[in-house]
């Protein structure tokens, strides 16, 4: 176990994204025991023992919908299991031979969403000291001192960028009055799930005129909040800055593309076969094309996927009950 927890540290640490799958119960035969971890990665990849067979490409399959919703589940493979009502229980009827029943548990554990802070202001001060509180890594960018001689905007977006990715990345612009043109759109080049600018009305809408003028996509310029935070009715810095957060903290939480863009969520395919896995018409199991051993050729050309023997001979006995339409 400490093996596993020394390496789920280091994994968040540096950022990386990753379902930790834990087997909660488990039916003789199945030999895989109680208790076990596997790491799943968002390209697929899998640290740790969990079963093989038919349960790996699902537990797989659940494990990346897991971490792309940001919400753990429970997978019962069973092939007595009822459907549970639960939202957050996934069944399935696990039908391959000398496979028992599994529970597993996947446990998404993504980094810590970044606060990006531009500016120097009493505002920015105050959104440094609050936002970790509401679980935001904050991370202060120098806008005073781009490179010598350089393209400012794209020094400053160089640095917006290497914060973090732009899945978990919030950007406040908090310069008010101090290279607020450059700022915003170098904020606007860098992208985010959030972009917000602190400032008026009368003064938003001139930086969104200088941004059309410098040929900024109107698509991108529009994607910036502004003013930046809830209207809470407040006008001192500490009050804009807990608006911008709690601005911020809704966006995470409301399940839109704000919240989501950008989360690298790549599904494991070998080279020259299909990405999505296939589904065993029997038993309803993902099954992976590149690795699967139980196929069988229609005469339409097609071919159909089985996690085990059992499901292919179900299927060859009824192929009328299984059978789609071609198309």
């Amino acid at each position: 176990m400490d093996l596993w927890l020394d390496h789920a540290a280091a994994l968040s640490r540096a950022g990386t994204p990753f379902v930790l799958a834990t087997i909660v119960a488990r039916e003789a035969p199945q030999s895989v025991r109680v208790g076990a971890h596997a790491f799943i990665h968002a390209d697929g990849r899998v640290e740790g023992w969990i079963g093989g067979g038919c349960l790996r490409p699902t537990v797989v399959r659940e494990a990346l919908a897991a971490l792309a919703e940001r919400r753990p589940r429970l997978l019962r493979l069973n092939p007595a299991a009822e459907p549970d009502p639960r939202e957050d229980v996934r069944v399935f009827a696990l039908t391959c031979q000398g496979e028992g029943a599994v529970d597993v548990y996947l446990e998404p554990v993504l980094p810590a969403p970044v606060l990006v802070v531009l500016g120097a202001t009493p505002v920015a001060e105050s959104l440094a000291r609050i936002a970790p509180e509401a679980g935001l890594d904050v991370v202060r960018v120098d806008v005073v001192s781009p490179v010598a001689g350089g393209d400012v905007v794209a020094e400053l977006a160089g640095r917006i960028r290497a914060a973090g990715d732009a899945g978990r990345r919030h950007v406040v612009v908090a310069t008010m009055g101090e290279a607020d043109e450059e700022v915003l759109e170098a904020a606007v080049a860098a992208g985010g799930a959030y972009i917000g600018l602190v400032a008026s009305r009368k003064k938003a809408e001139s930086l969104r005129a200088h941004l059309r003028a410098r040929g900024v996509p109107a698509e991108a310029a529009a994607r910036v909040k502004a003013p930046a935070g809830l209207d809470l009715g407040g006008s001192e810095p500490g009050e804009i800055a807990l608006s911008v957060v709690a601005e911020v903290v809704r966006a995470r939480h409301a399940g839109g593309a704000a919240a989501r863009a950008g989360l690298p969520i790549a599904r494991p395919a070998a080279a020259g076969a299909a990405a999505a896995p296939a589904t065993d018409p029997v038993c309803g199991m993902a099954v992976d094309p590149a690795t699967a051993r139980h196929t069988l050729e229609l005469a339409d050309g097609r071919t159909v996927y089985f996690c085990c023997p059992h499901c292919r001979a179900a299927f060859e006995r009824e192929p009328e009950r299984y059978l789609a339409p071609a198309g």
